[in-house]
């Protein structure tokens, strides 16, 4: 996916990204606490694996998000397609970029641009501990729809539950 935002441009991902990737949010703890699968202290080499044994190009549409003002990669946004009418999203951001909006303008952009391309359903998931996670989609306008106990394991070590949040995009009415 590319577009833009008011503040950054969504860029397809392509693996010489995986680098200023690492640099920007890899090795930062605070970021990876709660991402499935990602493991404290990894080498550039151990990241570069775990981005691309996520990415499947039939499955997935990974971008980066550049900051316009600097140009920076401040995260990444993957589109995991679930059906023909819904996908999954998940959000990184970089630690120094958290709490000025830029989770929640990504989110909006890339709904009204799915939106556009006739999808039904976002779906993304987060740890209950995560609760700027809740915050970020919640301000996208996603709901809680779910609650699964004791699905979701921290870097250190703490169980808890996995929300489920979904953003309707295209509502569809059946007649009765």
């Amino acid at each position: 996916m590319e577009c833009t935002t008011r503040r950054c441009i969504i860029k397809n991902f392509i693996p010489e990204y995986i680098s200023v990737m690492y640099e920007a949010w890899g090795t930062n703890r605070d970021v990876g606490m709660y991402l499935l699968g990602y493991k404290e202290n990894m080498s550039l080499d151990e990241f570069k694996s775990y981005i691309l044994n996520t990415y499947k190009p039939e499955y997935n549409d990974i971008s980066v998000i550049q900051e316009k003002e600097t140009n920076k990669i401040i995260g990444y946004i993957d589109l995991y397609k679930e059906d023909s009418r819904s996908k999954s999203v998940v959000l990184v951001i970089h630690k120094d970029s958290w709490g000025h909006g830029y989770g929640k303008e990504v989110l909006k952009k890339v709904a009204e641009v799915e939106s556009k391309n006739g999808l039904g359903s976002l779906y993304a998931t987060c740890d209950e501990h995560n609760i700027a996670a809740q915050h970020v989609l919640e301000a996208a306008d996603f709901e809680l729809i779910d609650n699964i106990p004791g699905d979701r394991l921290d870097l250190d070590g703490n169980v808890g539950d996995e929300f489920l949040y979904e953003l309707e995009i295209i509502r569809v009415h059946y007649d009765t």
